[in-house]
């Protein structure tokens, strides 16, 4: 089968969109494929002042077939071990793309992710104790014990937050891209993903 055959972006899940939007929002470099394999552009890359691994003109068409298969089996592990907390967060203001983009910033240890989606926060009765602990902090402030004990209770309810929780299904490794290897057939070079 050629390569270009198994790159559809239509044919891919919202989720796996969603992962490979990040990782080119975060792996962009400032440099083009025409200037990439250029002496000043490798050396800028060695150095780490390429500002990503990705060309700035490649998209998705640009991902080897076999990259793009160990994501979409990646993700679909995450989801399918995760497909109670995953199936709770879409029942909120929250869609199988974004989980995709935060699957990728989380397991990455990007500044972002599940943890820090509003729509994945405490909520009701649970939002209404966690102010309640703020509030019991903030009286106890002199009261180093008191304001622990708080602060303990307070970290525990928020653990069991969604976005905690899918924090923690998420893990922490990485996600590698790369922009080489000349093949034979499609549009050679192809941007490769290694994960751990």
């Amino acid at each position: 089968m050629p390569v270009a055959d198994s790159r559809d972006w239509s044919k891919l899940s919202p989720f796996v969109q969603g992962f490979i939007e990040a990782a080119f929002f975060c792996e962009t470099s400032c440099f083009c494929m025409a200037e990439w394999f250029e002496p000043e552009t490798q050396h800028a890359i060695a150095e780490g002042q390429s500002d990503g691994n990705i060309p700035n003109d490649c998209d998705t068409s640009h991902i080897h077939a076999d990259s793009l298969k160990k994501i979409a089996e990646f993700c679909a592990t995450f989801q399918a071990s995760a497909a109670e907390l995953l199936s709770r967060a879409y029942a909120r203001d929250y869609d199988e793309t974004q989980a995709g983009r935060d699957f990728y910033f989380t397991h990455c240890g990007h500044g972002v992710g599940y943890w820090d989606r509003e729509a994945l926060a405490l909520q009701g009765e649970d939002s209404a104790e966690y102010e309640s602990l703020t509030a019991e902090m903030l009286e106890n402030v002199t009261h180093s014990a008191a304001w622990q004990a708080a602060l303990d209770k307070r970290n525990a309810l928020e653990a069991e937050s969604i976005g905690d929780l899918l924090s923690k299904a998420a893990g922490r490794g990485e996600v590698n891209p790369f922009f080489g290897d000349h093949v034979d057939h499609g549009n050679a070079p192809f941007v490769h993903f290694s994960i751990y």
